[in-house]
């Protein structure tokens, strides 16, 4: 028995549950808009008349052919699809779909009336392998967590916490005034606020540099590298220091005791790694160093006159005889340089010595006359 009326439809297709023809009087075959299984899922009409199935037949499921050519009329053949499986179908807004599985051909819109919704995709073991923050316009890869930039990953797909390393990226990074910043961040956990960040910030002025930053729990990070627009890199962090003597260091021994330079002013310490005439490593790495000290009232009867730069690692020296000078000079410079190997912790030190004859030599502070810097090569 024929299904009377049409059937629930089963798939989302605009198809008309009608079609009219014109007559000619001698065309037999007209061409469907869409398939049928069989004659007696037609009601076909000519002039008014309802037509037996004997009088036409469904050729190839597209084509209905009738037996004698329909009379000559103006949409005088009319077609009533009775078995349609396929309509239109409008979705009530205030239900949910609730389905097997689905196979869409064509573009997908979610959220195309942009409410405050939420989007979210788990997978076997994870309930936020994708999640799409309606409110926040963020998205999230393994968490549902999204405060950390525009795309949040979560490596161990928890949820709603960061336990592992996980990396996002950002925009507008805790910015101050204009700035505007964007790259991405990286924690080892949930405690690790914002941890690294690299990317690009446009400043108020308008030039643009790519920036690494440690952000350390604080809002806007610390920068410790930055590339600029013309390509110069400077590194703001980087160990460095520069001392001079606060005043002149009289007389100094000359028995062959190891006398310790004294450095009473810094001109710039990054990082205070500089403290009691010593220079301390904060991390292993290869420093460069060098020292001029301005020595006054040399005396030309002392054997030698030796300085160093003293590591826990190593000494470098610099040997001067004065014995081969006619008067006592009242200005030597000694400079020593070195690329000094230095573990974390490490120290270094100036020190002079001088053997025998008169202790009458001073080490001058005078105009920046005796200095020493280091900075950290890498």
């Amino acid at each position: 028995m024929a299904y009377i009326g049409n059937a629930p439809a089963d798939r989302f297709t605009s198809i008309p549950t009608v079609q009219q023809f014109n007559g000619d009087g001698s065309t037999t075959a007209f061409t469907l808009s869409r398939p049928v299984g069989t004659d007696q899922d037609l009601l076909v009409s000519v002039d008014g008349v309802i037509q037996d199935t004997a009088a036409y037949a469904v050729s190839n499921g597209t084509t209905l052919t009738f037996s004698a050519a329909p009379s000559t009329g103006t949409a005088n053949i009319f077609v009533n699809y009775l078995g349609v499986t396929i309509g239109s179908v409008v979705h009530p807004a205030s239900s949910s779909i609730s389905a097997a599985g689905a196979s869409l051909d064509g573009a997908v819109t979610i959220n195309d009336s942009s409410a405050d919704v939420d989007f979210r995709v788990e997978s076997n073991g994870g309930t936020h392998t994708l999640f799409v923050d309606g409110g926040n316009d963020a998205v999230g890869l393994g968490s549902s967590r999204t405060d950390r930039g525009l795309l949040n990953v979560n490596h161990d797909n928890t949820g709603d916490a960061f336990s592992g390393s996980h990396i996002a990226l950002t925009y507008d990074v805790a910015p101050t005034d204009n700035d505007s910043k964007a790259g991405i961040t990286y924690a080892t956990s949930d405690s690790d606020n914002y941890g690294y960040f690299q990317g690009a910030e446009r400043t108020t002025s308008g030039h643009g540099a790519f920036v690494l930053r440690y952000h350390n729990n604080s809002a806007g990070g610390t920068k410790v590298m930055e590339v600029d627009s013309n390509g110069a890199v400077t590194k703001p962090l980087q160990p460095a220091f520069w001392v001079r003597p606060a005043s002149t260091q009289s007389n100094f021994a000359a028995d062959g005791s190891t006398v310790t330079v004294v450095w009473g002013t810094e001109t710039y310490d990054v990082n205070a790694d500089f403290a009691s005439n010593t220079f301390t490593a904060p991390v292993t790495g290869k420093y460069f160093m060098h020292v001029r000290l301005n020595l006054q009232s040399i005396d030309r009867t002392a054997s030698y006159y030796q300085v160093n730069i003293v590591t826990s690692n190593n000494s470098h020296s610099f040997i001067q005889d004065p014995r081969g000078l006619d008067t006592d000079p009242n200005h030597f410079v000694f400079n020593v340089s070195a690329v000094a190997d230095m573990d974390a912790s490490d120290t270094a030190t100036v020190t002079i010595v001088q053997p025998n004859g008169t202790a009458q030599t001073d080490i001058i502070h005078t105009s920046s006359y005796s200095s020493w810097y280091g900075y950290l090569l890498g």
